[in-house]
């Protein structure tokens, strides 16, 4: 049987449908890596974003969600200063 909070779930802004499943695959995609010994041949990851979050992800912080998904935050254990904070100095380091 299934709980409410099985479909529902509460999670980071501003829209949790444009963050939790990017966040979650970056995460599972970074474990998979370090699982099988790769982090050291992982020279670059390109992300590509369609529909909804190709249109209107980096305004409502699927950009950001996707940078601590790599980092290996997840959507339970992260709040969005810790979020904000993350992706400025992701930023800060890019340039």
């Amino acid at each position: 049987m299934n709980s409410i909070f099985d479909i529902f779930k509460i999670g980071i802004g501003p829209s949790s449908s444009h963050t939790m499943g990017p966040m979650i695959a970056c995460n599972k995609i970074v474990s998979r890596i370090i699982k099988h010994n790769l982090l050291s041949k992982v020279t670059s990851i390109k992300v590509e974003l369609f529909g909804s979050l190709a249109y209107t992800g980096k305004a409502h912080g699927a950009d950001r969600a996707i940078i601590s998904g790599f980092y290996g935050l997840k959507p339970d254990s992260i709040d969005s200063k810790e979020m904000q904070s993350l992706y400025d100095k992701v930023k800060k380091i890019k340039k």
